[in-house]
């Protein structure tokens, strides 16, 4: 089955939903929140317009992956969309770098997140956008690999009324697959303390234009001179029984 066909036959025609869906929320708001994560992550925040949406990624000194979010940009507020298990641990990085900036970090409570993936674009929200809705929904749009995705935090009442047309809900096992469809490796489960960024699939994460910023250097150097000795890929296997734990895959014929 080629890769259009999987797609196909996990999302089908009309598309996924999934509530709760596996992200949270961090906003950072004040006169120098763009400024200050600007040089804390590896995307062009200064470059960014208000309403857009773009994906990045936080490093340590050495390159090596922290987390992974989507920003939007409205104003003197950035939000963070990240991973539900990389909330705490990103907003206290944030908090720890932040000394005399003029600016707030916190991650609002009560909050839900549920989201939609579609072959086609979704409502009137273009990928690369976002918006805060007068009913405190904060809402984002992207495509990556040809699947389309909307994701909706907000107060969790009104999340739970939310939602795109009649789009079924993704069932146990197809979660795994949409993320896999997403390129969207779970940091601390898919990735190791060591793992660099340029060994996931996140190039779109990583602006090469932008000035400096934590683990910068490693990933010039890599851009530069080299590659990564390995890398984080999707594997094909046939039918069988389910992988449930970590498993050496050996290729019998050498």
């Amino acid at each position: 089955m080629d890769y259009e066909s999987y797609v196909q036959n996990v999302i089908g025609s009309v598309g996924l939903s999934r509530s709760p869906a596996p992200y949270g929320l961090i906003r950072v708001h004040g006169p120098e929140s763009v400024e200050f994560l600007h040089r804390m992550c590896s995307q062009d925040v200064a470059g960014m317009v208000s309403g857009q949406v773009s994906s990045s990624a936080f490093l340590d000194g050495k390159g090596r992956l922290l987390a992974v979010c989507e920003l939007l940009v409205e104003g003197d507020t950035v939000w963070l969309s990240t991973q539900d298990q990389l909330v705490d641990s990103l907003a206290e990085l944030l908090e720890r770098f932040h000394f005399t900036e003029d600016l707030v970090v916190d991650v609002p409570s009560g909050f839900a997140c549920a989201d939609v993936l579609a072959l086609q674009s979704l409502g009137a929200l273009p990928a690369g956008q976002g918006e805060l809705s007068g009913d405190g929904l904060v809402r984002l749009a992207g495509v990556r690999n040809g699947v389309h995705w909307l994701r909706c935090h907000g107060p969790a009442a009104q999340v739970e009324s939310w939602s795109v047309g009649e789009v079924p809900p993704a069932a146990d096992p197809a979660r795994d697959c949409l993320r896999y469809l997403l390129r969207e490796p779970r940091v601390g489960v898919d990735s190791e303390s060591n793992t660099l960024a340029l060994e996931w699939p996140i190039d779109d994460h990583i602006s090469t234009t932008k000035g400096c910023y934590t683990g910068q250097e490693v990933v010039a150097r890599i851009h530069t001179y080299g590659h990564t000795n390995r890398s984080l890929c999707l594997l094909e296997i046939d039918s069988g029984a389910a992988i449930d734990s970590a498993t050496p895959i050996v290729e019998v014929e050498d």
